[in-house]
Order: structure tokens, then sequence, then C-alpha cells
């Protein structure tokens, strides 16, 4: 189940722009690449920044994938709060029928084992599993 709060992640229009205000509001930049997710998603920036010794903050360009939509418009990642489990495949298990917005996999550094699911509201999760 759930251990902790990993991260908050915001989708945003000018990656650029947003790394350099949120370097000045103080946060330190601990991973700063693009990422290839493949499929309609395809390559996107990413950051995450340290915020203290326990949060990490997020920022994603917006990306327009081919089929013309933008990332994050339908029902892709986007704005999105990310929770810390010790078992992802058994987490997943006991939530039962729960609707997927990611299908459990790999994240493109392989360091973790990802999921992106809906709450009963419709907001987006994203349940992380640590490779050991």
């Amino acid at each position: 189940m759930i251990v902790g709060i990993r991260h908050s992640g915001i989708m945003v229009e000018d990656f650029d722009e947003s790394l350099k205000f949120y370097k000045k509001l103080g946060m330190e930049i601990i991973y700063n690449e693009v990422e290839d997710w493949g499929g309609d998603i395809g390559k996107i920036k990413v950051a995450k920044m340290k915020v203290s010794d326990k949060n990490i903050f997020e920022i994603t360009e917006r990306y327009k994938c081919y089929r013309g939509y933008y990332w994050g418009d339908n029902g892709y990642y986007g704005t999105h709060l990310c929770f810390l489990v010790d078992n992802l495949k058994k987490t997943l298990k006991e939530l039962g029928d729960v609707s997927f917005n990611l299908k459990p996999r790999l994240s493109p550094d392989k360091s973790v084992k990802i999921a992106f699911i809906y709450d009963p509201d419709g907001f987006k999760l994203e349940l992380v599993e640590k490779i050991k």
C-alpha cells in the first residue's frame, strides 16, 4: 500500500521558462531529461526538482501528439499526484476494478514501476514502486 507521497507534477506550456521560474523559487533540479514514452506520446521534456529533503516537484512539457490533441487533454498523464507504494502489483490487486490512465510499466529510466490510475472522482494518480 501507500508508503509516502513521491511527487506532484504539472504540465507546462513553456518548459524552459517554467524551469527558470521554479529555480528562482529555490528548487534544486535533480533530473532534467527528454524522455521517450513511445507511441503517440513520443519524446517530451521532464524535470524533477527537490523542494525539500522529502518533497519532489515535477514539470512536464505540454506536448502535441500526432493525433492532434495535447498530451494531458485526452486522458493522458497531465497534472497529477504520485504516491510511493511498497508493492505495485499487490496494491493494484487490492484496489480491484480500477480505471487505468496508463497500465503498469517500467519508467523510461527503468528505476521504478509505474501505473497511472483514476480515483473515484476522476483525478489522475500515479503509483510508483522503486525497483530494488
